[in-house]
C-alpha cells in the first residue's frame, strides 16, 4: 500500500495537529526530515522523501517542548517559516463572513432554504469568546440550523454557553391560536427584511 510520504512525492503533505504527535511518532517523522528518506513498515528498500511539509498545530509547540511533550530538534525542523493564525476572539470581525459561508454549507447539505442569522444573534456570537475558535462556531450554527424552523436564527438557538442565559431558567407558558398566528406573521416579516437585507 503507497503511504501518505509516498503519495505526495514531489508535492506537498499537510499534518495537521502535529502537537499531538506521540513521541515514538516524532522520532520517525524526525528521521524523514532529516535523511529525506524511509522504509515502509516491513519494508528493506529505502523510500526517498520529495516532499514539502506544512505542519498546524493548535497548541504552544515551545511550552510542550518545555514540558517534554514535544521534541526540540523536531520543533526546529518544522519551524522553518511560521505562520501564525490569531484565535477567533482576536478576530471576531471575521466571525459575519464565516458565519455567511457555513450557513450556506450547512443549509446546502441539510437540503434547507438558506438562514439568517437575526442581529440579537449577531450579537451574542460577537461577543462570546470561542475557545474551539472555527470548528465550535460551524458546530454551534449546525446546531441552531438544526433547531430553527424558520430562516432567520434567533438567540433561543443558541446555547447558553454563547447566550449567557441558563436556557433551563426559562419559563415556558401556553398561547392562545391567536398569539401563535401573530408570532408567524412576526417571523415571516423578520425573514422577508433579513432576505432583502432589511
Amino acid at each position: 500500500k503507497i503511504g501518505l510520504f509516498e503519495k505526495a512525492k514531489g508535492g506537498t503533505i499537510f499534518l495537521d495537529e502535529i502537537g499531538d504527535l506521540s513521541l515514538t511518532a516524532q522520532v520517525k517523522l524526525l528521521k524523514v526530515l532529516q535523511d529525506k528518506t524511509f522504509f515502509k513498515i516491513g519494508g528493506t528498500t529505502e523510500i526517498s522523501a520529495d516532499v514539502r511539509i506544512i505542519a498546524a498545530t493548535n497548541r504552544n509547540l515551545e511550552d510542550e517542548i518545555r514540558c517534554g511533550r514535544f521534541r526540540e530538534d523536531l520543533f526546529y525542523r518544522l519551524n522553518v517559516f511560521p505562520i501564525w493564525m490569531p484565535a477567533l476572539r482576536e478576530r471576531k470581525e471575521d466571525i459575519g463572513a464565516l458565519c455567511n459561508r457555513f450557513l450556506k454549507q450547512i443549509c446546502h447539505r441539510l437540503g434547507c432554504e438558506d438562514k439568517f442569522i437575526s442581529p440579537d444573534a449577531q450579537k451574542c456570537l460577537l461577543t462570546y469568546d470561542w475557545p474551539g475558535n472555527i470548528r465550535e462556531l460551524e458546530n454551534v450554527l449546525e446546531r441552531a440550523s438544526n433547531i430553527s424552523d424558520g430562516r432567520i436564527i434567533n438567540v433561543i438557538h443558541l446555547p447558553s454557553k454563547v447566550t449567557g442565559n441558563n436556557m433551563n431558567s426559562l419559563q415556558w407558558e401556553w398561547k392562545s391560536f391567536k398569539n401563535y398566528i401573530e408570532e408567524a406573521e412576526k417571523r415571516a416579516i423578520k425573514e422577508a427584511l433579513a432576505y432583502y437585507k432589511n
